[in-house]
């Protein structure tokens, strides 16, 4: 049994349908159906979508080629930690004090828009991210549930619970929780602002610094002048 067909056995153990998951993960339903007529695998993000609409869960590899046996989406508890994105904005959110309207005011978004992304109907793109992170005072490794080594190589004290965070590990997470393509600026620590690359955070460009630690994600602003991720990693 291939991948479309494991989806389509999927969703019939859950008494659900195409219609109804496309409603929930905003996947188009000709996507899906296409999957499960041509018997073919689902992109990485809608595979990940798909996971977090269905209860209970699946072993995401069956519909998707793109998980590796050491991704973190095959760990219940980090892929929660990467998806739930909406539940880290409530908890800021009232930790700033700001009622529902008025984070979508400092957003510029309607109060349903905004409403939709702290129940998990809809993820934010990066740009909501930057501006949520600066209106809640919450960085953006806080929101999407990292923690990060940022001391220097040489005096790092290696301890049995640090896990370094990969660029690759990142770069899935950013692919998740985001609408449409994300730009970032990925610099070098340690190195000369010319080796900084303003790129999208899918470009194959990035696939040989895939295990790179990263050691900070802040904002920069880009060329274009608005504010982008900014990724400093390991050199």
């Amino acid at each position: 049994m291939g991948y479309g067909k494991n989806l389509e056995r999927i969703l019939k153990e859950r008494n659900t349908n195409v219609r109804n998951i496309a409603n929930q993960t905003g996947i188009s339903p000709t996507t899906l159906y296409s999957a499960i007529q041509r018997d073919a695998a689902i992109k990485y993000v809608n595979a990940c979508k798909i996971y977090r609409a269905l209860s209970p869960k699946f072993d995401m590899r069956l519909i998707c080629d793109e998980v590796m046996d050491d991704d973190p989406a095959l760990s219940r508890t980090s892929l929660a930690e990467y998806l739930k994105i909406g539940e880290k904005m409530k908890t800021a959110r009232i930790k700033a004090g700001l009622q529902i309207q008025e984070a979508a005011d400092l957003l510029n978004l309607s109060s349903e828009s905004y409403d939709d992304f702290e129940n998990g109907y809809r993820q934010p793109h990066a740009e909501i991210l930057l501006k949520f992170c600066s209106v809640t005072n919450i960085t953006m490794e806080e929101l999407l549930g990292m923690k990060l080594d940022r001391s220097s190589t040489s005096t790092k004290s290696i301890t049995s619970d640090y896990k370094p965070l990969l660029l690759k590990d990142l770069r899935r997470v950013m692919e998740v929780t985001s609408d449409k393509a994300t730009t970032v600026i990925v610099m070098f620590d340690g190195e000369k602002a010319d080796k900084n690359l303003e790129i999208n955070v899918s470009h194959p460009i990035l696939d040989r610094l895939d295990n790179s630690e990263v050691v900070s994600i802040t904002t920069a602003e880009g060329s274009d002048k608005k504010p982008h991720i900014a990724i400093c990693l390991r050199d």
